[in-house]
């Protein structure tokens, strides 16, 4: 069997695309010819905010689980898909509803702020939703972090705000992945450090060609994310699979912590 390039997969993504009259949305952290195929680039707000005011009727999502949950939520009049039902997020899966219900039951009255990695279910028993871009840990150490800075002592520092402390304490600016993004381009530093998942360096190095960038750990690498091949987002597209739905009854109370999110941008 003949293996397709990447150029031939690309015209036939970019082909049915226009036939499904789709749209692909990716975030940061894909591999890096999906980054560059994708009609948006960005993080978990905003490929929410891209969802929400998108006119096409087929939605890609190249991300992770829960954010073609978030899609399907804010759209439930379009087809949102996901290339590989393996994408998943361990963040999402760290709390269940049951164990929700009964923090609630503990505290009752309490706001329920969730962080956009939840399922759908987590949301829709939650009154606001927050993202890394609108609310103050990763794999990332100190040590890590530290090292790199002894490697390139002029290197600016940019960090993600799931960095522990330790490491946001080190760091120049600390922002979500598409603020560090729009931050490294504002910098004058000719030298920048990242640390965040190793992704968002593809897209840095593409917006900043005179810059030398570095990872902060180059094992930081979210297995979930890279599932999405270009392969499977052809194969997304020929057999419109994965469909991702939440049950109506879900999205309707999701749907309300995500609006308040997205409010506030």
């Amino acid at each position: 069997m003949m293996v397709s390039t990447e150029q031939e997969l690309t015209e036939k993504i970019l082909k049915l695309k226009a036939e499904r009259k789709a749209v692909i949305l990716s975030h940061n952290y894909q591999v890096s010819e999906i980054q560059d195929l994708a009609d948006f680039v960005g993080d978990s707000l905003e490929l929410s905010q891209q969802a929400a005011k998108t006119g096409a009727e087929v939605i890609v999502f190249c991300g992770v689980h829960f954010m073609a949950e978030t899609a399907a939520i804010i759209c439930p009049d379009k087809t949102v898909l996901i290339p590989d039902l393996e994408a998943g997020c361990s963040m999402s899966d760290m709390i269940t509803v049951e164990q929700l219900h009964a923090f609630k039951a503990q505290h009752p009255g309490a706001v329920v702020v969730c962080y956009v990695n939840s399922t759908a279910a987590i949301k829709a028993e939650s009154d606001i939703c927050c993202t890394s871009s609108n609310a103050v840990r990763f794999r990332i150490m100190a040590a890590d972090l530290l090292q790199a800075k002894a490697a390139h002592p002029k290197a600016e520092v940019f960090a993600h705000p799931e960095c522990t402390s330790e490491v946001t304490s080190l760091a120049d600016q600390v922002a979500s992945t598409s603020g560090i993004s729009r931050a490294v381009k504002a910098s004058s530093a000719s030298e920048v450090i990242i640390a965040t998942e190793t992704g968002i360096l593809h897209r840095i190095e593409k917006e900043n060609p005179t810059k030398k960038v570095y990872a902060a750990c180059q094992w930081c690498d979210c297995a979930h994310m890279k599932v999405n091949t270009l392969e499977k987002l052809l194969w997304s597209l020929e057999d419109m699979q994965y469909v991702v739905t939440v049950p109506e009854e879900i999205r309707v109370r999701a749907k309300r912590a995500i609006d308040r999110m997205l409010v506030l941008g």
